[in-house]
């Protein structure tokens, strides 16, 4: 395995290019399954990770960009959400 790293350059766009290819082709084959995709996800995050193959390290530059672009991607969805959430008021029966 180790082999196979030495490889691997070690530039950001190797590393977007793992995580673009298991986020397409995971889960589509989980849910072939009759399993939920985002269990795919986290058992390809669970294998492809520092505590398994460590094909991805979570202190490289790259995974701190993409973690920030999900925090303003959550941040923003919470926001349209939140703009769409109306609460109404039932009328009386009376």
């Amino acid at each position: 395995m180790e082999q196979i790293l030495a490889l691997l350059p070690d530039t950001p766009i190797v590393a977007f290019t793992i995580l673009l290819l298991v986020t397409l082709t995971i889960p589509p084959i989980f849910e072939k399954l009759r399993l939920p995709g985002l269990v795919g996800l986290l058992v390809a995050g669970v294998v492809l990770g520092p505590d398994g193959l460590g094909f991805l390290e979570p202190k490289s530059e790259m995974m701190k960009l993409l973690s920030d672009a999900g925090k303003i991607y959550l941040k923003l969805l919470n926001m349209l959400v939140g703009s769409d959430f109306h609460t109404r008021v039932a009328p009386a029966a009376f």
